[in-house]
């Protein structure tokens, strides 16, 4: 096997293996549930931003990387942009564990099936992308299932929408700089970081909340919250640089389906039909995504070799 061929095995295992992560990552949550979420997302975007600080510099230090190293802290534009990435993405972890602490892990699943084609869509609005007639029939399909199921249900399915759209907004933000994934991360939670080390120390003082209170066990797995953050996307940088965009945009499909089944099968989520046929609109759609992303690296591969 050629070092190419190993180093693209590399990569699938890698972002394999943070996928199979983000997809388990329930059953972490579900743990805490007696705690809360926004007790849980404080813990997390603290020991978040500590994980992801230890690993830059951890970084830096290897001589691998001293010639490639960014500036520890990039210019005025770039903290903006990154910040409000960060308050983005601490919204999204937010809904997330709400809607797996309060037995709506099926809706989390949903509106990460979702995510594919709502970056679709923001191409199309913010980076002027022009849209395939497929990608429209995807992009329908899908509205045509939270349409359906809104209508059927006589509620917007708000924790799918805000799981889709959020992150899909995070992903335009994070477009705006060349920062590696973690030192960027990094600094999108270190504003947020301080804030929530206050009320952290402030619960703590006061004897509230879960930390360094009472069972240790709580404290111990709100420590943990840091590397179950940081490790996946660790795992996905290093193999989203070595393996084709098309084989990855397959792989994201592996955390939902995980957590669909997680739903079902441990949480005892209820999948009436109506809902049952809302993620079909939507698999539908992502299948001619899906198809219409092979048929353009087809193409391209074709015209490569020309």
């Amino acid at each position: 096997m050629s070092e190419a061929s190993k180093e693209s095995l590399r990569g699938v295992a890698s972002a394999l293996a943070g996928y199979l992560l983000w997809g388990v990552l329930p059953l972490f949550w579900d743990r805490l549930a007696h705690i809360g979420p926004l007790e849980i997302i404080l813990h997390r975007v603290l020991w978040g931003a500590i994980v992801a600080w230890i690993w830059t510099l951890a970084l830096r230090r290897s001589s691998a990387r001293r010639v490639e190293a960014a500036a520890l802290w990039p210019d005025l534009r770039t903290t903006v942009w990154l910040s409000a990435a960060g308050l983005l993405v601490t919204l999204n972890w937010l809904a997330f564990v709400f809607a797996v602490t309060s037995g709506r892990t099926l809706d989390a699943s949903l509106g990460y099936y979702m995510n594919p084609l709502v970056n679709v869509l923001l191409g199309m609005i913010f980076l002027h992308e022009r849209l395939s007639r497929l990608q429209w029939a995807a992009v329908t399909s899908a509205a045509i299932g939270v349409t359906f199921l809104t209508v059927r249900l006589g509620v917007v399915p708000w924790i799918s929408l805000f799981l889709a759209v959020s992150f899909a907004f995070y992903g335009l933000l994070k477009k705006r700089n060349s920062l590696g994934p973690i030192h960027a991360l990094a600094i999108e939670l270190t504003p947020l970081a301080v804030v929530t080390a206050v009320l952290i120390a402030t619960n703590v003082i006061q004897g509230a909340g879960h930390f360094a209170l009472g069972n240790p066990g709580d404290s111990a797995l709100l420590l943990t919250t840091g590397v179950v953050t940081v490790v996946p996307l660790l795992l996905f940088g290093y193999g989203a640089r070595r393996i084709k965009l098309a084989d990855l945009g397959f792989l994201q499909y592996i955390a939902p389906s995980i957590m669909f089944v997680l739903a079902i099968t441990v949480f005892g989520d209820p999948l009436e039909p109506d809902r049952l046929i809302a993620f079909a609109f939507v698999w539908a759609g992502l299948a001619l995504y899906s198809f219409d992303a092979i048929r353009r690296g087809r193409k391209a591969a074709r015209a490569a070799a020309t």
